[in-house]
């Protein structure tokens, strides 16, 4: 499944900024493409159960599957609102929760 790194390939070139005006507002910027932004976010997670359910049937590895879940949560509201607020707090939850998902899948290799 390509869609994964496919989704990978374009947030990345969402991240970078390419300002009409210099000097460049990241606030701006960062604003004014977080709906694609978080949409690819939510789009790419929602990819990512696809080999599973392909290949097995069913969601896989539980743990996987909710925090897979847990993080199209957070991107939701975020795709949905402006709240600087909101977003300062997703940008820290996020790390934290992506930091958790990986200590625990690795935990269980």
């Amino acid at each position: 499944m390509l869609l994964v790194p496919i989704g990978a390939y374009v947030l990345s070139a969402l991240i970078v900024a390419e300002p009409a005006e210099v000097p460049i507002d990241l606030r701006k910027e960062y604003f004014a493409r977080r709906q694609v932004f978080f949409g690819v976010i939510i789009a790419t997670i929602a990819a990512s159960y696809l080999p599973d359910i392909l290949v097995s049937g069913n969601l896989g590895n539980p743990v996987d599957a909710s925090m897979k879940a847990v993080m199209m949560a957070l991107s939701a509201p975020a795709l949905l609102g402006a709240n600087e607020a909101y977003h300062k707090f997703n940008a820290i939850a996020g790390l934290l929760i992506f930091c958790a998902y990986i200590g625990v899948l690795f935990s269980q290799i």
